[in-house]
């Protein structure tokens, strides 16, 4: 829920824009952590730093206040020193492609017969996947695999007892975190120090109209730049 502008009385405005393969996110928050402004749109590639200059500007104009900073996420490795991004694959700044929809490509190369046409995006994966469909199913298992598998390392080495999973495979839902629930508790059953790691650990798919990862670089913004934060909000 958007909340109402209030001409000086936001204090300092800081945004958050996340960069996906597919969509771009951005947000304005205000000093009480309430979404000012909030607006997806597609990813463009071909400028992406005049792309990201562009929406926070648009939020500007639209909210009529300045914006004290910026922070933004963007897949790959990032410099913490320059902000340089040194890789980010499914924005094409190195040659390696990602992401789901690969996946199906590369089965269907390999002769596999499937109902997913060429280039298939996640989501069609995991619709297909809902429906049945024998290779999307098979992806979306092995999704829930490594999954799984990131989840075990991260009980075992930060304690962790919730785990929240956002961004685009968040819409596949039931598709996704049914499999996740099997493969987690087959990771359970194996292994009596996992089983304790991960205890009551819960696993949760954030609904797709949330912006988790713009909310969290707002945040860091204003870390960086010294202002108050929320108690809980920090850098990392």
């Amino acid at each position: 829920m958007i909340a109402p502008y209030e001409p000086g009385l936001n204090g300092p405005l800081v945004s958050g824009v996340d960069v996906g393969g597919t969509k771009t996110s951005v947000v304005v928050i205000d000093d009480r952590d309430r979404i000012l402004y909030e607006h997806v749109t597609p990813t463009d590639r071909s400028s992406l730093v005049g792309h990201i200059a562009g929406l926070v500007d648009d939020a500007r104009r639209q909210l009529r206040q300045d914006i004290a900073a910026v922070g933004v996420a963007i897949p790959g490795h990032v410099d913490p020193e320059d902000g340089s991004v040194r890789m980010a694959v499914n924005l094409g700044i190195t040659h390696l492609p990602l992401a789901i929809g690969r996946q199906a490509d590369e089965m269907m190369a390999a002769g596999r017969s499937s109902v997913l046409s060429p280039h298939s995006s996640a989501a069609d994966v995991f619709r297909a996947s809902s429906a049945g469909e024998e290779v999307a199913v098979e992806i979306t298992d092995r999704v829930a695999d490594h999954l799984a598998r990131a989840i075990r390392s991260l009980a075992l080495t930060l304690g962790v007892k919730r785990v929240v999973i956002g961004g685009g495979v968040a819409a596949a839902g039931p598709a996704l975190l049914e499999p996740l629930q099997s493969s987690i508790a087959r990771e359970r059953a194996a292994s009596p120090l996992v089983h304790a790691a991960l205890g009551d650990a819960t696993v949760e798919l954030l609904s797709p109209t949330e912006a988790p990862g713009a909310r969290g670089t707002a945040a860091v913004a204003r870390h960086r730049i010294g202002l108050p934060e929320r108690e809980g909000v920090g850098e990392r």
